[in-house]
């Protein structure tokens, strides 16, 4: 399943955005190998090859002490279990990202 649907919407994608970018700041910063699992995740979920011209500056204007992902879920407004599945893969796998280089 893939939460190809918010790609057409800028709030809903800068909102899925904001929750990638959540997870890979769960340390409390965001290392350039999280930003590439975050585009590889992106790519997959929004099924396409290349991310819209709108990602890259949503990157770099992420601020984690502001990040409110009560708010970001209630943006992205997704209903159907599949899609919530969907985001839970996608946000373990950039959690994933985060935590493995300590384990390696």
């Amino acid at each position: 399943m893939t939460l190809s649907i918010v790609r057409e919407d800028p709030v809903r994608l800068g909102a899925l955005i904001d929750i990638l970018c959540g997870a890979a700041s769960s340390d409390e910063h965001i290392a350039q190998q999280e930003i590439a699992v975050v585009e590889a995740t992106l790519r997959k979920v929004l099924a396409v090859d290349v991310l819209p011209d709108s990602v890259q500056p949503r990157f770099a204007s992420f601020d984690r002490k502001a990040f409110d992902l009560g708010e970001a879920l209630d943006r992205l407004a997704i209903s159907a279990h599949e899609d919530g599945q969907a985001l839970l893969d996608a946000a373990f796998a950039v959690i994933v990202a985060d935590v493995t280089p300590f384990y390696d």
